[in-house]
């Protein structure tokens, strides 16, 4: 028998987190995330640990990240991803440490390139293919 001393609700989970619980039953049905336990009586239950984790998933959205690039990432991935983010955002003022920033020019040095060489060759297919590939790790523009 398991013990839920540690688990909460499904309304609980949405108001410690930020996300409704129409959508954290929808994540769990797709992504196999939040996963829920169930009580005798149907009910779900949540581990209290997965709330810090899905904080972040919610930054990460708000960010511009797609949930299905994400859901699977654990929670220091998912700091480190909200990092580099952060530090891409000129706007913002936040500076990264030195080798974060190192590695967000070179990605976004690579990347501009590629995205130079399919417009001078006039590639079209490849460069709808660089745009498909930043929505996927961007999502759509707002």
């Amino acid at each position: 028998m398991n013990n839920f001393e540690d688990h909460i609700s499904i309304g609980e989970l949405a108001e410690l987190t930020g996300i409704s619980t129409h959508t954290l039953r929808i994540w769990e049905k797709r992504y196999g995330f939040p996963r829920a336990e169930r009580l005798p009586s149907g009910h779900r239950r949540y581990p209290r640990r997965e709330v810090p984790r899905l904080r972040a998933v919610n930054r990460a959205l708000e960010a511009g990240f797609r949930i299905s690039k994400i859901v699977n990432k654990n929670l220091e991935d998912l700091e480190k991803l909200l990092r580099l983010d952060r530090a891409s955002s000129s706007s913002a003022g936040i500076s990264a440490s030195g080798e974060q920033a190192a590695g967000l020019a070179a990605h976004q040095a690579v990347r501009i390139e590629k995205w130079i060489d399919h417009v001078q060759g006039y590639s079209g297919p490849k460069l709808i293919y660089s745009f498909h590939e930043q929505w996927e790790e961007r999502g759509p523009l707002e």
